[in-house]
């Protein structure tokens, strides 16, 4: 039965959706040209922005013109000034930049526009993304990511109580950030991060950067075939992702060795 007093659905939602695209596109691009990083060290008229990133005027009143209407720049009559989450993690130079995290997908781009072929190929049983994944493009991607990632386990602290664990087991815990900050937190905390042997060997830099290799361990683990180590908790966990019964058998074997310490 129909509802006379609901809203006559529209396209504009599905409309937003398909043409999604072309948002990340503007923020990708803002980062590559050095857009946001300029506005902050003073280029922020639309002429000083295309003089200073060597674009056509007409280019930069599109670019800028596109960061206003995403809310990525803010003007005040003819004065930009970045966002305050652009200012904070898209600023070439500050602790917290993130823009190499923000292009680090842009390599997957025309495959998502192939997403429909895909599902109409058998998958494969091996994680493709993953395989020949080497120490570089480890380092590259955690290099990337470890700013974000030390946000999220400062996270994890605030929602998990620590204070009585002696060793903290972090299950794909790619640059081991989440054990680097709760070993910060708790000095009597020792910590073990799994992974694929690339992704250790780059948490061991990270680790020995904060000086805490002699509590913290990376181990190369496949957790979804590998034996999971005992006798540590809690239980960070990244799961694979590419498939339902992927996640369930990981967590399946995660509360299995959690269950026999």
């Amino acid at each position: 039965m129909n509802d006379n007093t609901s809203p006559r659905p529209s396209t504009i939602r599905l409309q937003h959706m398909v043409r999604a695209y072309r948002e990340s596109a503007a923020l990708m691009a803002g980062v590559e040209l050095g857009l946001f990083t300029r506005v902050a060290q003073g280029c922020d008229t639309q002429q000083a922005l295309a003089e200073a990133l060597a674009i056509t005027p007409l280019h930069a009143e599109r670019i800028i013109g596109a960061c206003v209407g995403l809310g990525l720049l803010q003007r005040d009559a003819d004065t930009l000034s970045n966002a305050a989450d652009v200012q904070r993690f898209l600023v070439e130079g500050e602790p917290q930049y993130a823009g190499e995290w923000m292009l680090f997908t842009k390599p997957d781009w025309n495959e998502w526009g192939q997403l429909s072929n895909y599902n109409l190929t058998p998958p494969s049983a091996d994680n493709l993304k993953v395989c020949g994944f080497s120490v570089d493009d480890a380092r590259r991607y955690h290099q990337a990511t470890y700013s974000i990632g030390r946000g999220a386990g400062r996270l994890f602290l605030r929602q998990v109580d620590l204070s009585a664990k002696r060793h903290m087991l972090d299950i794909g815990g790619g640059s081991g950030a989440y054990c680097i900050e709760a070993c910060k937190a708790h000095p009597e905390l020792r910590a073990t991060v799994l992974d694929l042997e690339p992704v250790a060997v780059v948490a061991r830099e990270f680790i020995a950067e904060h000086g805490l290799s002699a509590r913290i361990e990376a181990l190369a683990c496949d957790f979804n075939k590998d034996p999971l180590p005992l006798g540590a908790g809690p239980f960070p966990c990244a799961t694979d992702s590419r498939s339902p019964s992927s996640c369930s058998t990981s967590t399946t074997r995660w509360r299995s060795a959690r269950m026999s310490r």
